[in-house]
């Protein structure tokens, strides 16, 4: 492997991390309008919740504590939206970005109107992930690439066809658009207005 994602609480061990961070993760619950319009992170001990493999362990002791004896919780490494959207689940806890990249995909067993959806920010704040490399050259050929991405406008190009067919939003990406664009979006370091 010559890249993985990390968060970079720590030096790597091995390999070398890139200078700034990719992507933003920001879990959240997720849950039908009509179903569940509002929800609290307590709820999670009484509902049927599927969340990402690992989760327990990465979201803190209000979670831990609302999810631990729920017999009804489960973790699961790939993002099962579709059941979500066929009553089978209450709740899902993703990264809105990654639950909506699923339910494009599993669109054939279920509708897949995102309209449908409510994203409860009731997980705490988001993450940054930073790319972790096997060498120094690799990095360095990666980041004058998104460079060169930026720089000749085709990463808006990529965006706006990820968005068409996947859902993905631009705030995914944020820590790439806070290095990068001229105008910075909100939430960048620095920035007074959302935390990031």
């Amino acid at each position: 492997m010559d890249a993985t994602g990390t968060l970079r609480s720590a030096p790597p061990a091995v390999g070398v991390t890139g200078r700034w961070p990719v992507v933003y993760f920001h879990n959240m619950a997720i849950t039908l309008k009509v179903r569940l319009p509002r929800i609290g992170v307590e709820d999670l001990s009484h509902y049927r919740v599927n969340a990402f493999r690992g989760a327990s362990k990465a979201m803190g002791g209000a979670y831990q504590e609302a999810t631990a004896d729920n017999p009804a919780y489960r973790e699961m490494p790939n993002m099962p939206s579709a059941l979500l959207m066929l009553g089978q689940l209450d709740v899902v806890v993703s990264q809105p970005d990654i639950f909506r990249y699923y339910l494009t995909r599993q669109a054939q067993f279920a509708r897949s109107d995102d309209s449908e959806v409510a994203y409860h920010d009731i997980l705490g704040k988001g993450v940054d992930y930073w790319f972790q490399f096997r060498t120094a050259e690799q990095r360095d050929l990666f980041e004058r690439g998104l460079a060169a991405l930026y720089r000749s406008g085709a990463v808006d190009r990529i965006f706006d066809r990820y968005r068409r067919e996947y859902g993905t939003s631009r705030e995914f990406f944020r820590p790439l658009d806070c290095q990068f664009l001229v105008v910075k979006p909100r939430g960048c370091p620095g920035d007074a207005g959302k935390a990031s």
